[in-house]
């Protein structure tokens, strides 16, 4: 038996995918060039040996670019805070520059079936290095990269944990990272993920993983600090019935609320029939409009997603990539020259939209900046799903303490003029209300398994907590959910399925579309 025979790998793919295409080398130096500098890249390709037999393209491109993975394991772990990750995005962005112009190497695994195929003993030792050595380059980047994305995601959470609310020694909102540069982690680890697919076995899933998750808990840090801010201004009051209908009225925090939540300039009126079969008019419910505008302003939540928000029933099928208002929970999107189902689509990039049903929800998987539906007598409401929609303002795994920031409510807590929360002589929570319903915080023991919506006092007294039973689910959005994109409503016909959406409203099918929104209150009168 030969030498070549014998030579073993440790892992094994789990899949046998068709060989992958080298990728264009032009671009990738380029790429590379504007992210470490062209003497760096001049320095690599400088370095290359001498051409190799045909069909050894892997180790062609190892020979290439080993140099560069190696100046790429010697940078280390770069250092994070809750307010800047600066230097983590330049230490990112490098990693990834440097893997994608290194892709055609391609996983250990592609170098030693490659050796098989080229001839010629010079080279047996040569592979055997290369495979030797590219895990020791990249696995400890990788692990360098799980550890950063794992760091930055603990502060963004504990940070807004630190400072909730409902706490007694409640400070001052943190200063989180700015939106800039969360938005260029989320593009980064988003790139960091295609890569898994060529380094299958080098740690490049659960480093990417981990910076994703890192991503989308910062975008929920700062929703809640925009969550937050609304409550603490304490003006977050609604108007009522006649004051909607006067177009003189001055604009109020509840309008911008309707406006950010991509519903309508200003408050709105609808009529519903009351518990004794009386038609009414009343102010629109805004509960989930209050999630969606704190999602928005604070991270940037697509515009056209804003409506998924807008009924318990919508956020339901949201989470769960259904459609009972299909203009609302659209089920395809556009993107990378294509359309894909929605569900289809967030599993590729990796991330898909997460949903925790009474009955199955994992306290250790909730985190600030969730989205809960609520039934306040712990069963479900006649015409809905549930009754109500809060964003989770902190949790407390150790005493199951599930603090939730909301609109569209009578009573709760309420903020004093200082913007902490109200309390009695004694220091305890106190339930106050406004003169109508407004925005208030709540706190529910997911340890306690009884307790329901108390009966209301009329914002006055003690502040009562509620139970876990009046938690029906909760849910936690996609990364993609914070991109742009333009969606259809129903699953495109595969005829279309490469025609942009600009091309479909030209060939009058434009009803396949979901409506754009355009609105926010920064446009809004």
């Amino acid at each position: 038996m030969n030498a070549r025979s014998i030579r073993r790998l440790d892992g094994r793919r789990e899949d046998s995918p068709a060989p992958r295409p080298r990728p264009a080398s032009e671009h990738a130096v380029v790429a590379l060039q504007r992210t470490i500098g062209n003497a760096a890249v001049a320095r690599m390709l400088a370095r290359a040996p001498a051409a190799l037999p045909a069909g050894a393209t892997h180790l062609a491109e190892y020979r290439q670019w080993a140099v560069g993975l190696r100046e790429l394991a010697e940078l280390a772990k770069p250092a994070v805070s809750v307010s800047d990750i600066a230097d983590a995005n330049l230490w990112l962005a490098q990693v990834v520059a440097m893997l994608e112009t290194a892709r055609g190497i391609g996983d250990r695994l592609d170098l030693h079936e490659e050796s098989f195929l080229v001839h010629g003993g010079a080279l047996e030792s040569e592979y055997g290095a290369a495979e030797a050595e590219l895990p020791e380059l990249v696995r400890p980047v990788m692990e360098r990269a799980r550890a950063t994305g794992a760091a930055i995601g603990a502060l963004a959470t504990s940070g807004v944990n630190a400072f909730s609310i409902a706490a007694a020694n409640a400070a001052a909102e943190p200063a989180l990272m700015p939106l800039e540069q969360v938005t260029e982690w989320r593009r980064y680890a988003t790139r960091l993920h295609a890569l898994a697919t060529t380094f299958t076995t080098l740690g490049v899933q659960d480093a990417a993983a981990a910076c994703q998750d890192a991503a989308l808990a910062m975008l929920q840090a700062r929703s809640v600090a925009s969550a937050r801010a609304t409550w603490r201004a304490g003006n977050a009051i609604e108007t009522t019935v006649a004051g909607a209908k006067n177009p003189k009225r001055a604009r109020s925090a509840v309008d911008d609320i309707f406006a950010d939540a991509g519903w309508s300039g200003r408050q709105t009126v609808e009529t519903v029939t009351n518990d004794k079969g009386v038609e009414v008019e009343q102010i629109n419910d805004w509960c989930g409009m209050f999630v969606a505008a704190g999602m928005f302003r604070g991270a940037g939540l697509d515009k056209d997603l804003r409506k998924a928000f807008a009924h318990t029933d919508n956020v339901y099928d949201f989470f769960n990539y259904t459609a009972r208002n299909d203009d609302r929970t659209p089920l395809s999107i556009w993107a990378d020259g294509r359309w894909w189902l929605v569900s289809e689509y967030h599993q590729q990039k990796g991330s898909p939209r997460t949903w925790m049903q009474e009955g199955s929800i994992d306290l250790a998987r909730i985190r600030p900046g969730d989205v809960a539906l609520i039934r306040h007598k712990g069963t479900k409401p006649v015409k809905a799903v549930a009754n109500h929609i809060v964003m989770v303002e902190s949790f407390d795994l150790a005493t199951g303490r599930l603090v939730t920031v909301e609109g569209n409510v009578h009573e709760g807590i309420r903020p004093d003029a200082g913007g902490a929360a109200v309390r009695d002589a004694d220091g305890g929570l106190a339930n106050a209300a406004a003169v109508r319903d407004s925005s208030v915080a709540h706190i529910r023991d997911m340890h306690d398994t009884t307790t329901k919506t108390p009966a209301s006092t009329g914002g006055v007294g003690p502040y009562h907590e509620r139970g876990a039973k009046t938690v029906f689910g909760v849910g936690r959005p996609s990364l993609v959910d914070f991109e742009d994109h333009e969606y259809a409503k129903q699953p495109v016909p595969k005829g279309l399925a490469t025609l942009s959406p600009d091309e479909i409203r030209r060939k009058g099918m434009g009803m396949l579309l979901q409506t754009p929104s355009v609105m926010d209150a920064a446009h809004s009168s």
